[in-house]
C-alpha cells in the first residue's frame, strides 16, 4: 500500500519540482532546500488543477489521467536532462564551505530538535484523528469522496442538497486527494493526511530557507522556532484542513516577491512564480481570494519604487500571466460547476450590518484580543515580538524594502477585508469570530513572520554590534580621553 500512495503523489511532486526550478533557479544550500519546499506546493496545486480539467471533459477517468502523467512526465525527463549539464557545472563550481557562527549552530541544533518533536507530534495527532477535524470530513474531504465514487455524477458534490459543505469553496485539497485515489484506483485515508503534513513541513522548510538566503540561516532558524513554537500551529496542520495549504501558497507568493526585490536582474519569471502562488491561494480557499486582490494591489502600489505608473502595469504583466491559468480554472468552477453565490457576500440586510458601530467595535476587540496573545506562549506574542525587535534592532536591507512596503501593504489590505467579512457575516458574530478568526490569522502568520525578520537585524550583526560597542568603551576607559583625538 505505501508504495501505491507514492505512486500516487510523485507526479504533483515532480510537476511541482518542475515548475518551481524553471521559474525559481538553484543557488546554494538555501536555494535547494527553498526550491524544494515550493515544489511540494507547487505540485499540489498544479495536479489538482490538472485533475479539474480532465474532469470537465474525460470525467474521473483513471486512464486518461495516467496517459496525461505518463506524456508530463515525458515532458519533464526531456526538459530537466537538457538543462541537468549546466544545473552540475554550477552545483560543481559553487564553493561549499562552511564558515557557520557557534550562535548558528546552536540555533540550527535547537530548531532541528524542536521541528522533530513538533513533526512526531504532528503524526501522533494525525493517527488519533484520521480523518481530521470538522471542516475536514463535513467539506474537503467529503468532496473528495463525492467526486472520486460519483463516477459521470461527479458533479452531485455540488448539489444544493449539501448546503453545509459550502458549495462555493475551491477544489485545490480535494481535487488533489480525489486525484491520488483516482489514480489509484481506491480511497484511503492515508492521501489525506499525507497532504496536510507535507504542506505543514514546506511552510517552515519554505521559512527557514528563504530567510537563510535573503537574510542569514540563523534568522531562517529563530523564524522557524517562532512558526514552531505557535500553539495553533502543528495542531492546525493535522487537522487536514485548509489553513495551512493556503499560509503556505501566501507565503510562496512572498518569498518569491522577496527573490525577484533582490536579484541583480529582477526576472521575471520569478514574478510569475508569485503570481502562479497567488492564484493558488485563491483555488485552496475564498480568503485566498482577497490574498491575490491584496497582493496585486500592493505589488502595484509600493513593489516598483520610483517607477511611473504606465512602466508599473507593463512590469507587472509577469506576475498577472503567472496568475492567468488558475483565475481561469477557479471561474470555470465558480462559474459553470458550483454557480453558488457565497454565503457571506450574498447575505441578508447587508447595509444594516455595514451601518452598525456595535459590529465593528466586537469584531475589532476580536482581532486587538486574538492579536496580542497570539502563539500562546503565555506572554503577549505582541510584546514578544516588540521585545525581541528592541533587542536584536531594526535592520532593512535596501533590496528588500520595497518587499517590505508590498508585504505589509498586503497585510492591511488582508485584515481590512477580512473585518468587513466578520461585519456582514450571516451566522452569529461570536461564534463566527471565535470560530474562524484564529485560523484565518494562522494563514497570515508565516507571511508576517517572513516580513518581521526581513525588517529585525540578524542575531549576528546584533552581536556584532555589540561587541564593536563593548571595545569602544573598553578603549576609552584604557585610554586617555586626549589619545582618542
Amino acid at each position: 500500500m505505501i508504495l501505491t500512495v507514492f505512486l500516487s503523489l510523485i507526479f504533483p511532486l515532480l510537476a511541482g519540482w518542475m515548475v518551481a526550478s524553471g521559474l525559481l533557479g538553484v543557488d546554494g544550500r538555501s536555494g535547494r532546500l527553498t526550491l524544494s519546499a515550493l515544489s511540494l506546493g507547487l505540485g499540489f496545486g498544479v495536479f489538482s488543477c490538472l485533475v479539474f480539467v480532465l474532469l470537465l471533459t474525460a470525467g474521473p477517468s483513471q486512464k486518461a489521467l495516467i496517459v496525461t502523467e505518463v506524456v508530463l512526465a515525458a515532458c519533464i525527463v526531456a526538459y530537466k536532462a537538457r538543462h541537468w549539464r549546466r544545473y552540475t557545472n554550477a552545483k560543481e563550481a559553487e564553493q561549499t564551505a562552511d564558515n557557520a557562527s557557534m550562535l548558528t549552530r546552536i540555533l540550527g541544533l535547537c530548531f532541528y530538535i524542536v521541528l522533530a518533536v513538533s513533526l512526531t507530534t504532528m503524526i501522533v495527532l494525525v493517527i488519533k484523528s484520521p480523518h481530521g477535524q470538522w471542516d475536514a470530513w463535513s467539506i474537503w474531504n467529503l468532496k473528495a469522496r463525492y467526486i472520486f465514487r460519483g463516477g459521470a455524477d461527479w458533479r452531485n458534490a455540488f448539489s444544493g442538497i449539501l448546503q453545509y459543505s459550502h458549495r462555493d469553496y475551491p477544489l485545490l485539497l480535494p481535487l488533489s486527494v480525489a486525484g491520488s485515489w483516482i489514480l489509484r484506483g481506491r480511497e484511503s485515508l492515508v492521501e489525506a493526511a499525507a497532504l496536510s503534513f507535507l504542506f505543514t513541513f514546506a511552510v517552515i522548510v519554505l521559512l527557514t530557507s528563504s530567510l537563510g538566503t535573503l537574510r542569514s540561516r540563523s534568522q531562517g532558524y529563530v523564524a522557524g522556532l517562532l512558526l514552531l513554537g505557535s500553539a495553533v500551529f502543528i495542531p492546525e496542520g493535522a487537522s487536514q484542513l485548509a489553513d495551512v495549504p493556503a499560509g503556505f501558497f501566501y507565503l510562496a507568493a512572498a518569498v518569491s516577491l522577496a527573490l525577484y526585490h533582490s536579484s541583480a536582474a529582477s526576472e521575471g519569471r520569478l514574478l510569475a512564480l508569485a503570481g502562479l502562488a497567488a492564484a493558488l491561494a485563491a483555488w485552496t480557499k475564498n480568503e485566498g481570494i482577497l490574498f491575490l486582490v491584496a497582493i496585486t494591489t500592493a505589488l502595484f502600489l509600493f513593489g516598483f519604487p520610483k517607477t511611473p505608473l504606465t512602466m508599473r502595469a507593463r512590469k507587472m504583466a509577469p506576475f498577472l500571466a503567472g496568475a492567468l491559468p488558475v483565475i481561469l480554472v477557479l471561474g470555470a468552477f465558480k462559474v459553470g460547476v458550483s454557480g453558488a453565490a457565497n454565503d457571506i457576500l450574498s447575505a441578508e440586510s447587508r447595509l444594516q450590518k455595514l451601518l452598525s458601530l456595535s459590529r465593528y467595535t466586537k469584531v475589532g476587540q476580536a482581532f486587538a484580543t486574538l492579536l496580542w496573545g497570539y502563539g500562546g506562549w503565555g506572554v503577549s506574542g505582541a510584546v514578544l515580538l516588540c521585545g525581541y525587535l528592541a533587542l536584536v534592532g531594526v535592520s532593512v536591507e535596501p533590496r528588500n524594502k520595497p518587499t517590505v512596503y508590498t508585504l505589509f501593504g498586503a497585510l492591511c489590505i488582508m485584515f481590512g477585508g477580512l473585518l468587513f467579512i466578520f461585519v456582514l457575516t450571516p451566522y452569529d458574530l461570536d461564534w463566527h469570530l471565535q470560530a474562524a478568526l484564529p485560523r484565518l490569522l494562522l494563514q497570515l502568520w508565516p507571511m508576517f513572520l517572513l516580513t518581521f525578520f526581513l525588517v529585525a537585524r540578524t542575531p549576528e550583526a546584533a552581536l556584532a554590534s555589540e561587541s564593536k560597542e563593548r571595545l569602544r568603551h573598553k578603549t576609552e576607559e584604557v585610554l586617555p580621553a586626549d589619545s582618542l583625538h
